[in-house]
């Protein structure tokens, strides 16, 4: 006969103090104008459309340090003692029996805003884990771009964030519009595992043209056979194993800090473009529009506004590279040069094969026809 064994329930008294001074600050916390703003916000939470309550962190640290100090260490732990003060002041105000058991089976979230303890992506380390941080920077995804990506049913989404660089979260009736401002770096292999010169960069990728339009610029790296590129591949791998192998210390002209502390600085310079700038702006956009229409090969995507634009982020991005706060004519020039170099050389394969066809087709068909009339001529003679 087994022995019953009795566990005796250990209660998280830190949880319990911090749903309890939470239940008080829903009820107790005023504004400055008096008003008790989050229990106004209670009775929307009984309609089916809502069921989170946003909280200002300002208001948890005005009303209680300690409770604001304990949630912004231990958020991850104390988060669902947050939830069940919500829904037990949800329940208190509830008088209809067929209203509190729809409540009973409702669940209530609570969003916290204006965090304090704003972090970079690097900062993020394991003593952070389940702590309440706002991280601030980009997140680079280096998975390869698979063609079937495109096809995924938030592609219209995707590219109206890239776009705009905010993205819309509509979810248990509450929409939020957030900044998404991170640059794209993606890269692609064609299909087959191999570029294929006779077919434009489309058709090599099989991205769609609004997706491939979002981008400013493009550049196709084959793998040639070249005898001075691969001695100087293989030289740079083995000295990075001899390197690793010796521990020597890499010297270099810049430090990492020294490049990271320049890129920061340059990131504070907001250029202007002048006037100059502008109309060259015009004048090459106005280039790019006659080449595209006068170009008889198949190219990528058409010379739209959206070059316009890119041309001009380009021109800017040069201008706060030599930390310059207005556009220069030079800039502009470069900017033109990188975005004429990317769409020519996708443009313009280096063999159309479709092209020899026909025309080897046409000659076939020529000779053919010139052939079978002298034999009528010889017959008639």
């Amino acid at each position: 006969m087994e022995n019953n064994v009795i566990v005796s329930k250990i209660t998280d008294s830190e949880g319990a103090h911090v749903q309890n001074e939470f239940y008080r600050f829903i009820n107790e916390f005023e504004d400055t104008n008096g008003t008790l703003i989050y229990k106004e916000e209670i009775p929307q939470l009984y309609h089916s459309e809502r069921n989170t309550l946003f909280v200002q962190f300002n208001d948890l640290f005005s009303f209680s340090s300690t409770l604001a100090s304990a949630l912004e260490l231990q958020f991850y732990r104390l988060y669902p003692y947050l939830c069940r003060a919500l829904h037990l002041i949800i329940m208190d105000g509830c008088n209809d029996d067929d209203i509190r058991q729809r409540m009973q089976r409702k669940e209530f979230y609570v969003s916290i805003g204006q965090i304090k303890n704003k972090l970079r992506v690097r900062e993020l380390t394991a003593s952070k884990i389940g702590a309440l941080t706002c991280i601030s920077g980009q997140v680079v995804r280096t998975h390869p771009v698979h063609p079937e990506l495109h096809k995924a049913g938030l592609t219209a989404a995707v590219v109206k964030d890239e776009e705009s660089f905010e993205f819309v979260i509509e979810a248990a009736g509450v929409k939020a519009t957030l900044n998404a401002r991170a640059s794209i770096l993606a890269a692609a292999n064609p299909v087959g595992g191999r570029y294929d010169r006779s077919r434009p960069l489309k058709n090599n990728i099989q991205l769609s043209a609004s997706i491939m339009s979002r981008f400013d610029l493009f550049f196709v790296l084959i793998d040639e056979c070249n005898e001075i590129v691969d001695y100087a591949i293989a030289r740079r791998i083995l000295d990075n194993h001899r390197q690793l192998a010796t521990q020597e210390k890499v010297v270099t002209v810049y430090s990492l800090d020294d490049i990271h502390r320049y890129i920061t600085f340059a990131r504070c310079f907001k250029p202007k473009i002048g006037d100059a700038a502008a109309k060259l702006l015009v004048s090459e956009y106005k280039r790019l529009r006659m080449s595209d229409s006068n170009n008889s090969t198949t190219s990528s995507w058409r010379i739209t506004v959206r070059q316009l634009e890119s041309l001009i982020r380009l021109s800017e991005a040069l201008a706060r590279l030599h930390c310059e706060s207005e556009v220069r004519v030079e800039h502009v020039h470069e900017a033109s040069k990188l975005l004429s170099k990317s769409i020519v050389r996708i443009q313009q394969p280096d063999i159309v094969l479709q092209e020899d066809d026909a025309l080897l087709e046409v000659e076939m068909v020529d000779a053919a026809h010139a052939e079978e009339g002298s034999v009528f001529r010889e017959r008639n003679q």
